[in-house]
This record gives C-alpha cells, sequence and structure tokens, in this order.
C-alpha cells in the first residue's frame, strides 16, 4: 500500500495563507526572533511564537522570548499611535500615513492602531472636503467679483468679438461652478454629511448659473432638508423600544438580532439620528469582530485544524457578506478540503487493492 501521509503534509504546508508555521520549525528560531525584533517585526514573531509547543527543543528560551517580545509590542505600538496623533495635530497628513502604515506592517493585528488608521483617514477625507468647499467658496467670489466688469466692458463695446467672448467664458464658468457644487452637495448627502451639503447648497445660490443648473441646486436643497428632518425627527414609541433591544442584542453579541430589530424600522424611524449613530455602532463592532476572527482562523488553519478555521469562516459570512477576504478564504479552504478528500479516496482505493 502506498502511503499519501507525505503528500498530504506537504500539500498543507503549500495551501498555508501565511509563512508563520513554516517559520516555527526553523532549527536556530532563537536567533531568527532575535533578528526580527532588531528589525521591529513584532507581528511575525508574535505569530510564529503561536505555533510554538511544549515539547520545542528551545521552548523555555523561546517562551522567555515571547515575554520580551509582547512588552515590545506594547511599547511600540504606544509610540506610532504617539507619533501619529502628533503628527495629525501638526497637519503633516503624508508623514501620519505613513507612521500609521509602517506600526501596521511591523504588528499587522493590532487594533489599536488599526482604529487610529481609520479615524486617521476619516479626519483626512474632512480636511479634503473643507479645502475642497474653501476652493469652490473662493472660486464663486472671484466670479461675483468680476461678474460687473464684464458686463461693463460689453455694454461699452457690445461688438467687440473680445468682450463678447470673455463675458461667454465668464457665464460657462459659472455653470461649470455651481455644477460642481451640485455635486458636491449629492456626495455629501450620500454620505451623510449634511452640513456639508448645506454649505455647497449656499455657495452655489450665490450664483445665477442656467436655469436648468438652478433647477439641480433646487432640487438637492429640497433633499437635504428632508433628510435633515427626518433625522431631527423624535422616534417612535415603537422606534424606541426597537432601539432598547437592539442595544441589549448587541451587548449580548448578538449581531445578527441586533441587525434585524434595526432593518425592520419604518422609514421615519430607520433615518433618526439616534438610529443612524446606532448602525454606524453596529457596523463597526460587527467590522472589528470580522477581522479578528480572520486572523484566528487564518491561525487555526495555519495549525492544521481546516475544518474549524472552515467552521469559525463560514459563522462569519452572514455578518460580511461582502467581504472580499473572507470570500476568498473560503473559497480556497473548500478548494483544499476538496483535494483532500480527493487525496484520502486515492488512498483508500489503494488500500483495498
Amino acid at each position: 500500500m502506498t502511503s499519501f501521509r507525505p503528500l498530504i503534509f506537504l500539500f498543507l504546508l503549500l495551501s498555508l495563507p501565511g509563512c508563520a508555521y513554516l517559520h516555527s520549525l526553523d532549527t536556530d528560531l532563537p536567533r531568527q526572533i532575535d533578528s526580527w525584533i532588531k528589525a521591529d517585526e513584532y507581528g511575525k514573531a508574535l505569530d510564529t511564537l503561536y505555533y510554538i509547543q511544549s515539547e520545542h527543543k528551545d521552548y523555555a528560551v523561546l517562551m522567555q522570548k515571547k515575554e520580551f517580545v509582547q512588552k515590545c509590542a506594547v511599547e511600540f505600538e504606544k509610540g506610532m499611535l504617539k507619533k501619529g496623533e502628533q503628527l495629525v495635530a501638526d497637519k503633516n497628513w503624508h508623514a501620519a500615513l505613513q507612521t500609521y502604515d509602517y506600526g501596521l506592517d511591523k504588528l499587522p493585528q493590532s487594533r489599536p492602531l488599526q482604529k487610529a488608521r481609520k479615524r486617521f483617514l476619516e479626519k483626512r477625507e474632512r480636511e479634503l472636503n473643507y479645502l475642497k468647499i474653501k476652493l469652490l467658496q473662493n472660486k464663486t467670489d472671484w466670479l461675483l467679483n468680476n461678474a460687473a466688469l464684464y458686463e461693463q466692458r460689453l455694454h461699452i463695446t457690445p461688438n467687440n468679438r473680445t468682450a463678447r467672448w470673455s463675458a461667454k467664458d465668464h457665464a460657462e464658468e459659472v455653470d461649470k461652478t455651481a455644477t460642481a457644487l451640485v455635486d458636491c452637495a449629492k456626495e455629501a448627502l450620500d454620505q451623510g454629511e449634511l452640513k456639508m451639503g448645506q454649505q455647497c447648497v449656499h455657495i452655489a445660490k450665490q450664483l445665477t448659473p442656467s436655469s436648468d443648473i438652478q433647477l439641480g441646486i433646487a432640487h438637492i436643497e429640497q433633499q437635504l432638508s428632508r433628510e435633515i428632518a427626518f433625522r431631527s425627527r423624535k422616534l417612535s414609541r415603537q422606534g424606541r423600544q426597537s432601539l432598547a433591544k437592539a442595544h441589549l442584542a448587541l451587548a449580548k453579541a448578538d449581531f445578527g438580532q441586533a441587525k434585524e430589530i434595526i432593518n425592520k424600522l419604518p422609514l421615519t424611524d430607520g433615518k433618526n439620528q439616534k438610529i443612524l449613530a446606532f448602525r454606524k455602532e453596529l457596523d463597526e463592532t460587527i467590522q472589528d469582530y470580522v477581522e479578528v476572527n480572520i486572523v484566528e482562523g487564518q491561525k487555526l488553519y495555519s495549525a492544521g485544524k481546516i475544518d474549524q478555521a472552515y467552521s469559525l469562516w463560514q459563522s462569519l459570512k452572514p455578518l460580511a457578506p461582502d467581504n472580499d477576504k473572507l470570500d476568498e478564504l473560503i473559497s480556497r479552504v473548500e478548494r483544499v478540503l476538496k483535494k483532500l478528500q480527493q487525496i484520502n479516496d486515492v488512498q483508500e482505493k489503494s488500500g483495498t487493492g
């Protein structure tokens, strides 16, 4: 009978999502850990040490190093967070992004760094929006200040081709700027940034663009007003009860029930500010939960516990139906399980033959 065990083991090694398990088999792992510490590769070191078993020849030494790496990782994490916050405060946006990216490159599973980077991106987006609106306001001021001058020149020399073309270019620039402001308001509405949308509309109304663009301004202003009215409207009694139940479900980590409760609310309650805030909190909590358990599944997978990893990832699917990374991992493990089944079938046939 032909033995397929070496083949199965090799197949599993080649199909692992990372190298941590393979690194744990290094003959001189203590020295490798030291080199990673010098290079700030704390995540790689901790991932590798995760797989060290008590029968390892250097177990005692590696456990001491693991404790040291954990302390170093905490200090490294604190340092990156402090440096990033200071750079943001100084409005050194690019350097701040580089700091967070470096920190996550060396310690990719750090939740504080991941959250800090996410908050940074949101703050940077708000800064970019402020600059965009400021530029549009300046452009509007320039157009308004020059409007009378173009009209006067055309009035003095109505047959002057340059005067006519300049007035036409100015009118086109007014339409172009007003359109940009309408687009700005639409984007703000989609993102739920209603104050920003109102600012865009306010600036656009200072101009006198073409009639169709004026209709567009009026339309987006109405949409913003309706959305603001929805958000400021008080919750119904049912809405308040549902929100309380959803909070309780979230506290119990019953994310599915929390989502179901909130999704059943009528539109008048669903757009209330409190409900929207809860939705955001729920989405962020689910995202954190999914990401943490994706990593946990990868560790199980790398340790050869494929069925457990598969079950864990499958349990996450209803919470994150559009998570591409999760879909890729599930597809990969299904291919591995299928291949293993094929190998087992061949082995069984060889044994019976």
